[in-house]
C-alpha cells in the first residue's frame, strides 16, 4: 500500500457500502453483508409472469437503506459499484453476450428534474458501457406524477405502472436488458417489458438491485437513510 493510501485509510477508513462498518483497505463490503445480502447465483433469477428478472441483493434493512441512498440522496459512488456488481452477475450467469441493448425504467420528467437524475438510467448507462452495448434512450416515458414508491402495494397491483412508448422507433428483433433499482409488485417492470415487446423487442430480461418482500410496506425515506 502506498503511504498516501495508508494515511487516507487511517483518517478516512473505508466502509462497507451496505452496512457502513469499517472494512479492510480495498474492500467495498464486509464479510457479513457479502454473506447476508448478496444472492447466490441459483437464487438470482425469478419470474414475473413471462418476464425473467435477475436480482443482486436479498431484501433486508441494510440493502434497503443502501438502495434508498442512491434513490433519494444521490449516492452515485455506491450506484457505480452496484452497477459493476450487476455486470458481474450477468457474466457469472453467462449472459454477457445475450443482449443487443440496455433500457431502463423511466421516471416522471418533473421528478427527474427535481432529483437531477434517474437512478435506473444511471445504472443502465454503466452496465451498457461495461458490456459494450447501446443505451436505448427515449423508448419509454412515465406519465404519472405520483410515483410507485408513494403507493401501497394494494394500489400498485390495481393500476398500471403509468408508462408508455415515447417514440415510433423500432426494436425489431433486439434482445433488451431492462434495468431498475427496485422491484416490488413488478407492475412497472411488466408494463415496460410489454411496451418494449410492442416496439419489436424479441426478448426482454429484467435486472434489478433489489426485489422487495414486504409489498405493502411504504418507503419511509427518513427511516431508510
Amino acid at each position: 500500500m502506498l503511504w498516501k493510501e495508508w494515511v487516507l485509510d487511517l483518517f478516512f477508513p473505508p466502509r462497507c457500502l451496505l452496512c457502513g462498518c469499517v472494512v479492510e483497505s480495498g474492500k467495498r463490503y464486509c464479510s457479513g453483508c457479502l454473506r447476508r445480502y448478496f444472492l447466490p447465483p441459483e437464487e438470482q433469477s425469478s419470474a414475473l409472469g413471462p418476464l425473467t428478472v435477475f436480482t443482486l441483493f436479498r431484501d433486508g434493512p441494510d440493502s434497503r437503506k443502501s438502495v434508498a441512498r442512491i434513490k433519494f440522496q444521490g449516492d452515485l459512488t455506491s450506484l457505480e459499484y452496484f452497477a459493476l456488481e450487476l455486470v458481474k452477475l450477468l457474466r457469472n450467469q453467462g449472459l454477457q453476450d445475450s443482449f443487443d441493448g440496455v433500457a431502463f425504467v423511466p421516471m416522471p420528467v418533473q421528478r427527474q428534474q427535481q432529483r437531477g437524475y434517474n437512478q435506473a438510467e444511471e445504472l443502465a448507462r454503466i452496465v451498457a458501457k461495461e458490456l459494450g452495448l447501446p443505451l436505448l434512450h427515449g423508448f419509454l416515458e412515465k406519465r404519472d406524477i405520483l410515483t410507485q414508491h408513494e403507493l401501497p402495494g394494494s394500489l400498485r397491483r390495481k393500476r398500471k405502472g403509468g408508462c408508455r412508448l415515447s417514440t415510433e422507433n423500432r426494436l425489431d428483433g433486439k434482445r433488451v436488458l431492462l434495468l431498475d433499482d427496485i422491484c416490488t409488485t413488478g407492475e412497472t417492470m411488466r408494463e415496460c417489458s410489454m411496451l418494449l415487446e410492442q416496439a419489436g423487442a424479441s426478448l426482454v430480461t429484467g435486472l434489478v438491485l433489489l426485489r422487495r418482500c414486504q409489498e405493502d410496506t411504504e418507503w419511509d425515506e427518513e427511516a431508510l437513510v
